[in-house]
């Protein structure tokens, strides 16, 4: 699943491509079934320019002065110019269409108001956020008792928007911490660390290009993001790599150093 860094490098790929929209479109069937009336709706208040913005693992296009169209890309969700199998959607601007491609269709679309984004999301917290604040974070983590393990709370987008598989990993590694370690068992001291590194590998990501795992592919150049941990053999720094299914029942990758 693209995770934040790979969304955002989606959403700059749409404000770039599509400045205005003319109509927005079905394309495929299944999404006729699921999404007409959405799109339906989403097309009455639709304004000619386009703004895309995103938060965490979300993408929303600006309606009017009240709505936006939310759009979350699943497994496999991309933007792409060419028309090929699995576009679903798609975007008319004057320099042509923008498709939604989403091969395993885990993809969706709603309407959401500004109101609800503001309740649902906190944008203090969105690590690649102009208004990511890491007081904000650590103080969220402060109020947190769980007895969870690390490997949840990282992918508990309430807590760490935009943070997916392989990032846990990858964060957990440079922290040196167990994918299964309780939460309890962290010392508060640590917290601002955690959100740091967070944050560091996050924005490396973005910068660099992306992960580009089996479902993402950067739609501008070659990323030239390396993974340390996540799906390796060996660490870069030449240690053995073990694969488990942590308690997130996600696969969790990660060494002897971590405990």
């Amino acid at each position: 699943m693209p995770e934040g860094p790979e969304v955002k490098i989606s959403t700059d790929f749409l404000k770039k491509n599509v400045r205005e929209i003319k109509s927005i479109n079905i394309e495929s069937e299944p999404y006729k079934k699921k999404f007409s009336q959405i799109i339906k709706i989403a097309n009455k208040q639709l304004t000619k320019k386009a703004r895309f913005f995103c938060i965490g693992k979300n993408i929303f296009l600006e309606l009017n002065n009240k709505n936006n169209l939310h759009i979350h890309l699943g497994m496999t969700g991309s933007f792409t110019f060419k028309k090929q199998k699995h576009n679903h959607l798609s975007f008319s601007t004057p320099n042509g269409k923008m498709f939604f491609n989403d091969i395993r269709r885990f993809g969706f679309v709603n309407i959401i108001s500004n109101e609800t984004i503001s309740m649902k999301f906190n944008k203090k917290i969105d690590i690649l956020s102009d208004n990511y604040d890491i007081k904000t974070h650590v103080n969220l983590l402060n109020n947190l008792t769980s007895n969870l393990e690390i490997c949840k709370i990282l992918l508990n987008q309430k807590f760490f928007p935009g943070i997916g598989n392989y990032l846990k990993s990858e964060i957990l590694f440079e922290l040196k911490i167990h994918p299964n370690r309780k939460w309890k068992t962290i010392k508060k001291h640590r917290y601002k660390d955690i959100c740091f590194v967070t944050k560091k590998i996050t924005t490396e990501a973005y910068e660099k290009g992306g992960a580009e795992l089996r479902d993402f592919k950067n739609p501008n150049s070659k990323s030239k993001f390396i993974l340390k941990i996540y799906g390796r053999d060996k660490t870069i720094n030449d240690l053995n790599v073990k694969k488990i299914k942590s308690k997130d029942n996600r696969t969790s990758f990660y060494c002897s150093l971590q405990t």
